[in-house]
C-alpha cells in the first residue's frame, strides 16, 4: 500500500526563468510563502512583469531574498508593490546549465 499527503500546491502558471528578458520591471504582488516542493522548500510569491497582465509563481531565491530584506525589511508582505528589476544570469548547477532569476530592488 502506498500512503500519499496532501501537497499544498500553489495555484496558477510559473515563470519560466529562461523566457524572461534581463533588466524587465517587476513588482511581487503577494507576500513571499515557504512552500514543500519535489526539490525541498521553496520561496514562492506572485509577481507581475511591465506589461503583463497575469500574476504568475516565481521561486524566489536566497540571494534575492537577502536583497529584498536590505532593502525593504524582513517581512515579505513590505516587498510588494516595489519596482523591481529582474535580471536572469546562465550557470551551471549539479550538472544541468539553467537560467538563474534575480530580484533586484
Amino acid at each position: 500500500m502506498v500512503k500519499y499527503n496532501r501537497s499544498s500546491g500553489t495555484q496558477g502558471a510559473w515563470i519560466k526563468n529562461s523566457e524572461v528578458v534581463s533588466g524587465t520591471k517587476c513588482k511581487l504582488v503577494s507576500e513571499t510563502s515557504p512552500i514543500e516542493g519535489q526539490f525541498g522548500t521553496q520561496n514562492v510569491a506572485k509577481i507581475r512583469f511591465q506589461g503583463d497582465q497575469e500574476a504568475k509563481n516565481v521561486n524566489v531565491n536566497g540571494t534575492s531574498i537577502n536583497a529584498l530584506i536590505e532593502a525593504f525589511g524582513d517581512d515579505s508582505v513590505n516587498w510588494q508593490g516595489h519596482h523591481l528589476t529582474a535580471v536572469t544570469e546562465k550557470s551551471t548547477i549539479a550538472g544541468k546549465r539553467v537560467t538563474i532569476l534575480y530580484l533586484i530592488p
